[in-house]
């Protein structure tokens, strides 16, 4: 995950081709580690989920400029709840 945060912040004027090849490379790379036989019940757990949102692991690679966190739509929420609580 870091490696693709890293690709997308260094290149941020990639070309579209280039972006879903990395993008594609990613997402291969992230079920070939998540389809490996996890023995702890907490990796089991985790691995699922990350599987079942593989897809939209790594949009931020294909769409230029979106942010690879969620820092700011998590800060929206928490002042939309603030502002219906007062």
């Amino acid at each position: 995950m870091r490696h693709s945060i890293e690709w997308s912040e260094q290149h941020p004027t990639a070309s579209m081709d280039e972006r879903r090849g990395f993008y594609r490379g990613m997402r291969w790379g992230m079920a070939d580690h998540l389809r490996q036989a996890w023995s702890d019940p907490n990796g089991i757990r985790i691995a699922h989920e990350l599987w079942k949102r593989r897809d939209s692991l790594f949009t931020f690679l294909i769409e230029p400029g979106g942010p690879w966190h969620n820092n700011g739509v998590e800060t929206e929420i928490r002042q939309g709840v603030s502002s219906t609580e007062s």
